[in-house]
């Protein structure tokens, strides 16, 4: 993603499917991209970590 400055790739997760991996600490600035193109709704969007 250029406007996050970062790699990524998709993977599988044997939980939750097909999941984009994010380098760096992304979370944030994804979930607000995703919201805010309308893939998917904020209610939808669960952050993990720290």
């Amino acid at each position: 993603m250029e406007q996050c400055s970062c790699n990524g790739r998709l993977v599988n997760d044997p939980q939750f499917g097909k999941v984009i991996e994010l380098f760096g600490d992304q979370r944030r600035t994804v979930s607000s991209f995703l919201v805010q193109e309308g893939i998917v709704k904020k209610k939808h969007v669960k952050i993990h970590g720290f």
